[in-house]
C-alpha cells in the first residue's frame, strides 16, 4: 500500500492534538525533549493527519510550546483511514518498547560522548545521570581500583622534629607542644596575633570518635585521647591556652573547637583566661559521626576575646567601606563555591558512580550558580534553592554573574553578562557598582538592610 507524505512547516496552533492520545509526558520528559530541540534543532518531525490532528509526537509539540516557537516540521501522512491511523499510534509507541538493545555497544556510545573534549552533554541522548554511572560502571568495576593506602613512615624515615621551623612566605609552622613558652616564643618570634584559629584534641579515643569502619584509620594523639580525667583535662586547656593569650593583642579573637563531651572542661579553662564568650558558632558539617543514638554531625567553635580593648569586626567595617562593595562580593561567592566544592568532594566519595564522573564532580567550580544548582538537583536532588524566596534566587544569580564582571572587566557591563544574567536594568558598556544594602545582603550573616533573614542563611 503506498502512503503519500509530504513535510511542511506549519503554525503550530494549527496541530491539533489527539484526543484520546495514551501516551503521557511527565515535566521531566518535555523539559528533555526542548533540551533536544535546542540543541540539535527540530529534526523529527511531527506526524499529523490530513486534518492536522497529531499521529506522534505530543511531546514534542508540548516542548515547542514551552520554547515559544512560532512554527515548526510536520509531516503529513495522506491516504491512510482512521482505523489505520488508530492503529499506528498506538504503534508507533508500542513497537520502540518492545525493541532490545546491546548494553556493549550503548556502553561504547555513552563512554565516548562521556570524555571531557566532546562537545556534546552527554544527558541529552536522554539517559538519566544514575543509569549513565550503572552502565559505565559495569564496565568499570573490574578496570578500577581504588589505591592501596601507603603504609606511614618510619620513625627513622622521620623528617620533621621537634624544634623545627618552617617559613611559608609570611607563614611559619613550628614542630613542638603549645603548652611549652619557648616553642610558641620561637614561632611568633616577638609577634603577637590578631587572631587565634584553635583545634585542641578532644580527650576522646581516635576510635570509635574518628575512625569510622573503613580501611583507612588513624592512630591516637599523643595527648588527650580518652585517658585523662575532667580535672587533669581542664588543667591542659588551661596550660595550652594561657601561652596563645600571651601572645595575642588586646582584643584579639580566638577560635576554639571542641566537641559536645567537654563543653564544662572548656569553659572552665576558658573563664579566667578570657575577657568575653562573644559566640558560639556550630560548623554543621556534610555527614555525621560515629555513634549508635545520634550522630553528630557538627563541631563546636568557642569565640572569645583576649584582652579589654575592641576585637577587629572586619565583616561589619568591609560591609560599610564604600571602596570595597565589590570585593564583599567576590568574598562572598568564594566562600559559597569553597563550602559547595567541599560538599561535592563528599558526595564524591560517598555516592556510587564511574571514575570519571567522580572526578568531574571533585574538579567541579561553583562560581556560576545557577548550573551548579541545575547540577546538583540532577545528579543528586539537592536543592540549593529550596527555603529562598523568588526574589532572593533571582538576587542572588544575578550577583554570582556581577562577580565576574568586577573581577575581570573592573564592573564594565558586557553582552555576555546581559544574556546570562537576564538583567534588564543595564545596558553594555555600562559600569556598575554595589551599594551597601545589596553587599550586606548577600554578605551579612544574620540579616540583610531590611532586617529579613539572609539567603545564605535558608
Amino acid at each position: 500500500m503506498k502512503t503519500a507524505i509530504s513535510i511542511e512547516y506549519i503554525i503550530i496552533d494549527d496541530a491539533v492534538p489527539y484526543a484520546r492520545n495514551a501516551r503521557t509526558h511527565s515535566p521531566k520528559q518535555v523539559e528533555r525533549l526542548k533540551n533536544s530541540i535546542q540543541r540539535f534543532g527540530f529534526i523529527h518531525p511531527i506526524i499529523v493527519d490530513q486534518q492536522g490532528t497529531i499521529v506522534a509526537g505530543h511531546g514534542r509539540l508540548r516542548a515547542a510550546k514551552a520554547l515559544g516557537l512560532e512554527r515548526i516540521p510536520t509531516l503529513r501522512v495522506e491516504r491512510l483511514s482512521e482505523d489505520a491511523l488508530r492503529a499506528y499510534r498506538l504503534a508507533d509507541n508500542r513497537l520502540a518498547e518492545l525493541a532490545d538493545r546491546d548494553e556493549s555497544l550503548l556502553r561504547i556510545e555513552l563512554e565516548y560522548l562521556s570524555q571531557v573534549d566532546v562537545d556534546v552533554d552527554v544527558d541529552l541522548t536522554g539517559f538519566s545521570t544514575p543509569d549513565i554511572d550503572i552502565l559505565l560502571g559495569a564496565a568499570d568495576d573490574h578496570r578500577y581500583k581504588e589505591p592501596s593506602p601507603q603504609a606511614p613512615p618510619s620513625p627513622q624515615d622521620t623528617v620533621t622534629r621537634p624544634g623545627d621551623v618552617y617559613e611559608l612566605g609570611a607563614h611559619r609552622i613550628i614542630c613542638g607542644d603549645c603548652r611549652d613558652p619557648l616553642v610558641v616564643d620561637q614561632l611568633m618570634d616577638g609577634r603577637c596575633a590578631q587572631m587565634v584559629i584553635t583545634d585542641p584534641p578532644y580527650n576522646v579515643p581516635v576510635a570509635g570518635h574518628v575512625s569510622g569502619l573503613g580501611k583507612h584509620q588513624h592512630e591516637d594523639f599523643q595527648l588527650a585521647s580518652g585517658e585523662m580525667t575532667p580535672d587533669a583535662f581542664t588543667g591542659f586547656l588551661s596550660t595550652a591556652l594561657s601561652g596563645l593569650v600571651r601572645v595575642s593583642v588586646d582584643g584579639a579573637l580566638h577560635y576554639i573547637f571542641m566537641d559536645w563531651r567537654h563543653i564544662s572542661e572548656l569553659m572552665s579553662a576558658c573563664q579566667p583566661l578570657y575577657k568575653d564568650l562573644l559566640n558560639l558558632c556550630v560548623w554543621s558539617k556534610a555527614n555525621g559521626g560515629m555513634g549508635s543514638l545520634y550522630r553528630s554531625q557538627h563541631e563546636l567553635v568557642f569565640v572569645y576575646k583576649a584582652g579589654a580593648a575592641p576585637h577587629i569586626n572586619n565583616v561589619k567595617s568591609r560591609i560599610h567601606s564604600a571602596q570595597s562593595y565589590e570585593a564583599c562580593l567576590q568574598d562572598a561567592v568564594t566562600c559559597f563555591d569553597s563550602f559547595a566544592r567541599q560538599i561535592s568532594k563528599q558526595l564524591a566519595a560517598r555516592i556510587p558512580m564511574t571514575p570519571r564522573r567522580r572526578r568531574d564532580w571533585k574538579r567541579r567550580l561553583f562560581h556560576s550558580l545557577k548550573p551548579a544548582a541545575e547540577a546538583l538537583l540532577a545528579n543528586f536532588d539537592i536543592s540549593i534553592f529550596r527555603k529562598m524566596k523568588p526574589e532572593d534566587v533571582r538576587f542572588t544569580i544575578r550577583m554570582f554573574h556581577r562577580r565576574h564582571v568586577y573581577e575581570h572587566s573592573g564592573g564594565e557591563v558586557d553582552e555576555k553578562y546581559i544574556r546570562d544574567s537576564g538583567d534588564s536594568t543595564v545596558r553594555p558598556k555600562q559600569t556598575i557598582r554595589k551599594t551597601s544594602e545589596s553587599a550586606q545582603r548577600i554578605v551579612c550573616p544574620c540579616q540583610n538592610a531590611s532586617g529579613e533573614s539572609s539567603p545564605w542563611i535558608s
